[in-house]
């Protein structure tokens, strides 16, 4: 995984990716982002894995028990948010399905061809064929309406994957989750704060149908 990222760096750049990360309000691009470069990784890191595996089976476990160890645990912390836990896996777990995905559609060098085109929203990595089929989020604007004696704290995109984590905690089952969250098109948001400390935000949303707004609507 880490040989990986020494590659990538050494042909993409890894740096400017940083920094642009670093100065960009659109959280769900910089997870698209971070996405991209840890599915990358460990798509290669599995695909290597199941090859030396069969290989040597033997071997391989020693190697993977001896490298478990090193790293000290399988899991995230005791008491990790869940929402925190599924931001700090989605790059390696979804990620790692859209590369295979690109993969899968024109080998190595579709993959490659991402680092100078990357997704621009969590939305094509949950669905790969929307990065493919060049569906691009739609850019929204938000004018800042704070409540009185509120301040504006934080304004950015959130997406489809901090969208589906919202609905989730709103919701019972997870079949509206999924139901409500895709067809999303684009969003912004404003969060404001007063001086108590208490908050109010606002969300404006476009779907790709009027079907999704509706089933949106509907779980609501």
């Amino acid at each position: 995984h880490e040989y990986v990222h020494a590659l990538q760096d050494q042909y993409f750049d890894l740096t400017a990716y940083q920094e642009m990360i670093e100065n960009s309000d659109n959280y769900d691009s910089n997870l698209a982002y971070q996405a991209l470069v840890e599915g990358d990784a460990t798509f290669i890191m599995n695909e290597y894995t199941i090859q030396v595996t069969e290989e040597n089976p033997l071997g391989a476990a020693i190697q993977l028990g001896i490298g478990l160890a090193d790293s000290g645990s399988l899991f995230l912390p005791a008491g990790t948010p869940d929402i925190f836990a599924a931001e700090l896996l989605f790059p390696y777990t979804e990620g790692e399905g859209f590369a295979r995905a690109l993969y899968n559609d024109g080998g190595w060098d579709t993959v490659n061809a991402a680092y100078d085109a990357p997704p621009q929203s969590s939305e094509q990595i949950l669905h790969p064929q929307a990065y493919l089929d060049g569906d691009n989020p739609h850019v929204l604007e938000l004018p800042v309406n704070a409540p009185d004696g509120y301040e504006l704290a934080l304004s950015g995109t959130m997406g489809e994957f901090y969208l589906r984590q919202w609905l989730d905690s709103q919701l019972t089952s997870d079949d509206p989750v999924d139901l409500a969250g895709t067809g999303w098109g684009g969003d912004t948001f404003n969060i404001y704060r007063n001086t108590d400390g208490d908050l109010a935000w606002e969300l404006r949303l476009l779907w790709d149908t009027a079907q999704d707004a509706d089933e949106f609507g509907e779980v609501m």
